[in-house]
């Protein structure tokens, strides 16, 4: 599984590209018998492709300490990002853990848009969970995203879910008020919650920028498959993310 979501940089000509890999193996018991946690390591490869298949960027990282087995599986999340210009552009990554013969690899498309030309744009929306069930390795700049992403989409009643988005007007226009609209629908397209809420230019920072944080209530929204949509309007345009979830 694997997440990546385009974020501006200052200026406005060029986004990190926060990935972010869900890795899940199973480890075979003859060859891990005798590894320790800090025998352990693996390595993450993230790279950029264009439509000619050529590497735009690329990034290589040795994990080490990785989290103990349970029930033989070990399972986290892996942090890693990438600086890439406005464009269409493949993510691929592979996890080798060599000591324990597991290789696995993910691969997904990520848009990052022409930040100063298109009046409105929203992230994409990311993930954070407590209790966290699957550590996370790595780190993202904290004036990207303030914490690593859950890949996890399947939550307890018990858990406490953010949904994380960034709101961003362009160079098109002086900073206009707008609003955010968020609702969630049920696996039967029946809006479960609708929430509501004014965005003044004030609260847009030197990047054009301001940062929405939604409690999803997943503790009222009972057992079963979940559409969240965020929106935001700032005059006639206009901007929406989604994300699947599920609660048990």
């Amino acid at each position: 599984m694997m997440s990546a979501t385009a974020w501006a940089l200052p200026g406005l000509q060029q986004a990190t590209v926060a990935v972010v890999v869900g890795v899940q193996q199973t480890l075979d018991a003859a060859r891990a018998a005798g590894l320790t946690a800090a025998d352990r390591s693996a390595d993450l490869v993230v790279g950029a492709f264009d439509r000619n298949g050529k590497t735009i960027a690329s990034t290589l990282q040795t994990l080490t300490n990785l989290p103990s087995a349970r029930g033989g599986v070990v399972s986290y999340d892996v942090a890693a990002n990438l600086p890439l210009k406005p464009g269409r552009y493949e993510i691929r990554a592979a996890v080798d853990d060599r000591q324990a013969g597991a290789v696995g690899s993910v691969y997904g498309y990520v848009e990052v848009p022409d930040y100063r030309a298109t009046p409105v744009l929203l992230s994409g929306i990311v993930i954070d969970a407590s209790p966290r069930r699957t550590p996370a390795i790595g780190s993202l700049p904290p004036d990207v995203v303030p914490f690593v992403p859950t890949t996890m989409r399947t939550f307890s009643p018990s858990d406490r879910v953010i949904a994380f988005a960034r709101d961003q007007q362009g160079l098109v226009h002086s900073l206009v008020p707008g609003y955010l609209d968020a609702r969630i629908v049920n696996d039967a397209d029946r809006e479960v919650f609708h929430h509501e809420e004014r965005l003044l230019p004030d609260a847009f920072g030197a990047n054009r920028a301001t940062n929405l944080t939604l409690e999803v209530p997943v503790s009222s929204l009972g057992p079963g498959q979940y559409l969240l949509t965020i929106e935001t309007r700032h005059g006639n345009d206009r901007a929406s993310r989604e994300v699947w979830f599920s609660v048990r």
